[in-house]
C-alpha cells in the first residue's frame, strides 16, 4: 500500500477518510419508516460470519452484526426489495458506534452504517420476490440503479 501526502489543497491540513465493506447475510426484515417531514428510512441488519481455527486446532465462529440505515430512493427500494438471508454488498464512509445499555445495566453498541451503494450477490433463483430484469428488459446503467446512493 502506497500512501500519498493528502492534504486539501490550499488549506495545509491532513484529509481523513474512512470506508467500510460488508459483504453479508441479511439478518431482519426491512423496517420502513418515514420522518415527521416525510423522508423515508429503512432499517435492517446485516451479519458478517468470520470462521478460523484457533492455537488447539478448534473451529471457531464469530458473528457480527451491522445495522443499516436508508434514506430516501434508497429506503424506499430497499424497503421493497431486501429480504431476510439476502446476501449484500455494502459500501459506505458513514460509520457510526450507537452505544446503548441493555436490561442488565451492561454498556452495549451498534454499528450503523448508512451505505453510499448496496449490491445484492444472491443468485437471482435464490432471492425472495422478484428483483433483476425480466427476459428482454434492457440492463440498468449506472445512473438509473437505485442502489447507488
Amino acid at each position: 500500500m502506497r500512501f500519498r501526502n493528502t492534504q486539501v489543497p490550499g488549506k495545509g491540513k491532513p484529509i481523513m477518510y474512512a470506508q467500510i465493506t460488508i459483504i453479508g447475510n441479511v439478518g431482519s426484515e426491512p423496517d420502513m419508516r418515514y420522518t415527521p417531514s416525510g423522508t423515508p428510512v429503512c432499517n435492517f441488519s446485516v451479519a458478517v460470519n468470520r470462521t478460523w481455527t484457533n492455537a488447539a486446532g478448534e473451529q471457531q465462529q464469530k458473528t457480527t452484526w451491522y445495522r443499516i440505515q436508508t434514506w430516501q430512493r434508497q429506503a424506499e427500494v430497499c424497503a421493497e426489495h431486501v429480504k431476510k438471508g439476502d446476501r449484500l454488498l455494502i459500501v459506505s464512509e458513514n460509520i457510526d458506534c450507537i452505544p446503548w445499555i441493555d436490561r442488565d445495566g451492561n454498556a452495549r453498541g451498534n454499528i450503523q452504517v448508512v451505505p453510499r451503494m448496496i449490491r445484492f450477490l444472491t443468485p437471482k433463483a435464490e432471492q425472495p420476490g422478484e428483483i433483476g430484469a425480466e427476459e428482454g428488459d434492457t440492463p440498468a446503467t449506472e445512473g438509473e440503479n437505485p442502489f447507488v446512493g
